[in-house]
């Protein structure tokens, strides 16, 4: 389980936090309800990356996906999974552009601008992987990439689905990502509404997740 590591942020436009780092811990109980979970930490990152968005198992490597700070471009790292399922998660090996480097000046993204909670996963009709993102922050579309290899080419963004919530005046629409664990759909999207402080205690069905179907052959029926 990856959890973001933030600090009190008071600078003008800020939302009242920053990333510091992050930390990864195993759950040693997974099979017992979440309140009951047991936690061990596995690592904790002093790194401006936000880690870890997207976790996949491939080809006898866990790869990990996060964001930088403030652009929001996407990289990737990877563990073996010998080392991981030792609870060695450091040094992680960072995508270089052309291979994988354990020197974090080496990593770079491997695509741009892709918002903070982006999900990549298999492509179910095919024999690639797609990625699914937020595009902007307020009023947003939800955007999808499709690629043969994690580490690109990656396509450019094609438009999947508007929320209706962001036609409102004071639009506060992201986090949107596939889930490849959900089923009934050829993706199942998620999607968060917020806003102000004094809106949200208002309106005490704002804040949660918004759940749509996508049929990739005909994006428009998103429902």
């Amino acid at each position: 389980m990856f959890c973001e590591r933030v600090i009190a942020d008071h600078a003008k436009d800020s939302l009242g936090f920053k990333s510091v780092g992050w930390n990864a811990y195993w759950v040693t109980n997974p099979d017992d309800a979440p309140t009951g979970w047991k936690l061990t930490i596995a690592a904790q990152i002093n790194d401006a990356m936000i880690m870890a968005s997207q976790v996949l198992h491939e080809d006898g490597f866990v790869y990990l996906f996060g964001q930088s700070e403030p652009e929001h471009d996407l990289y990737m790292a990877r563990q073996s999974v010998q080392n991981f399922a030792n609870g060695k998660l450091e040094p992680l090996e960072w995508w270089s552009g052309s291979d994988w480097q354990t020197v974090q000046s080496s990593r770079r993204p491997i695509l741009r601008e892709a918002g903070t909670e982006t999900s990549v996963q298999r492509d179910s009709g095919g024999a690639g992987y797609i990625e699914v993102n937020s595009q902007g922050f307020g009023a947003t579309y939800i955007v999808m990439r499709q690629a043969q290899n994690l580490e690109g080419p990656w396509s450019a963004p094609q438009k999947i689905y508007r929320p209706p919530e962001s036609d409102a005046p004071d639009a506060f629409v992201y986090a949107g990502k596939s889930h490849a664990e959900l089923k009934g759909a050829d993706l199942i999207l998620t999607y968060a509404t917020n806003g102000l402080d004094a809106k949200v205690a208002k309106d005490m069905g704002l804040y949660f997740p918004r759940f749509v179907k996508v049929d990739l052959h005909s994006p428009e029926h998103a429902h």
